[in-house]
């Protein structure tokens, strides 16, 4: 990440969210999948206890909840969470997925 960058997401999931149903419907179903509330289970997918997750512990959180999401799906809500692009989202950017799902 270069300096002045956080990890933090600060996107407008909201609005990207109402204009994309596909993604709206997949984050419900993720929801739905999870059995503890977004705060939770973002701990138990950080294996390397940094406080962020990386694309790779991402897409692990992802197909443990729906077994049949595409790469690409995976790939959507990776951008859409890691908007500013530093590679890793912290638990407020994946809470944010969340909130309007």
């Amino acid at each position: 990440a270069s300096a002045g960058r956080s990890a933090t997401t600060s996107f407008d999931a909201g609005s990207q969210l109402f204009a994309d149903p596909t993604l709206r419907d997949l984050l419900r179903q993720l929801r739905g999948a999870m059995r503890s509330p977004p705060e939770v289970v973002f701990r138990e997918q950080d294996m390397n206890l940094d406080g962020y997750l990386e694309k790779l512990e991402f897409e692990r959180f992802a197909m443990k909840h729906k077994t049949d999401i595409s790469s690409a799906e995976v790939t959507r809500l990776w951008q859409l969470a890691d908007s500013s692009n530093v590679g890793k989202i912290g638990v407020e950017g994946f809470c944010a997925l969340f909130r309007f799902s």
